[in-house]
């Protein structure tokens, strides 16, 4: 059943960097549908974005395949630093950020 997905997955990925054959080669003894949440971990997409593209299997699926064939790719950010925490002003630039506020002239 993964067998049309891995290869729809293939020809949409072939321009990008890694080439997804090179991806797949480093994982022979893996199914269709381990390669396909590799291929598309390595390119940086969410376990749910994952999970939407392959017909919904469970964030711990995708945990336990990656686990057993691709344990580098887990902590990968792939939220592009979304969750990263902001720098926070100090008090002087606080107390002159809200002075050019109140008088911006």
């Amino acid at each position: 059943m993964y067998n049309k997905v891995l290869t729809k997955l293939i020809n949409e990925c072939k321009d990008n960097s890694p080439n997804p054959n090179e991806v797949i080669n480093n994982y022979p003894d893996a199914s269709d549908f381990d390669k396909c949440i590799i291929l598309l971990r390595t390119y940086k997409l969410t376990y749910s974005q994952i999970s939407s593209k392959l017909g919904s299997p469970s964030k711990k699926t995708i945990r336990e395949c990656l686990l057993k064939h691709a344990p580098n790719l887990i902590e990968e950010d792939c939220n592009h630093n979304k969750l990263k925490a902001k720098d926070r002003a100090s008090k002087e630039e606080f107390i002159l950020i809200n002075l050019i506020r109140k008088h911006p002239e």
